[in-house]
C-alpha cells in the first residue's frame, strides 16, 4: 500500500478508557495503516494510523472511525484502492462502498 495521508477533522467524544496520549488530534496529519468493516459498529468503516497503537492499551478499541479523518486529495484514488481491496477481504456490503464513494 502507498502511504496515504489522513487529516483528522474530529476529535471529539474520546472514550474514556483511551487516554489522551492514544487519541487523534484535530488538524493533525496522520498515515493510513488499515481499513476494515467495524462489525460491533454496524458495519462502519474505522481507520488505523502508523503514530497511534490502539491495540497496546488491551482495551476493545482498535480503529478510528472514519468520519473523524478527511483524505487528502492526492491520495483520494489510492484510498479508493485501499477500500476496494478491503470491500472485498472483509465483505464490506456494496452499499457501504457506494455511500462512501457518493455513488448512487
Amino acid at each position: 500500500m502507498s502511504t496515504i495521508e489522513i487529516l483528522c477533522v474530529d476529535d471529539s467524544n474520546r472514550p474514556e478508557d483511551i487516554p489522551i496520549t492514544h487519541w487523534v488530534k484535530h488538524g493533525e496529519v496522520y498515515t493510513l495503516k488499515d481499513v476494515k468493516s467495524l462489525l460491533m459498529q454496524g458495519g462502519h468503516l474505522g481507520l488505523q494510523v502508523d503514530e497511534i497503537n490502539l491495540l497496546e492499551l488491551g482495551n476493545q478499541y482498535e480503529f478510528f472511525g472514519l468520519y473523524r479523518f478527511s483524505i487528502q486529495e492526492k491520495d483520494i484514488q489510492a484510498f479508493k484502492d485501499v477500500i476496494i481491496a478491503s470491500y472485498k477481504a472483509d465483505k464490506i456490503s456494496s452499499d457501504d462502498l457506494n455511500k462512501l464513494f457518493n455513488i448512487n
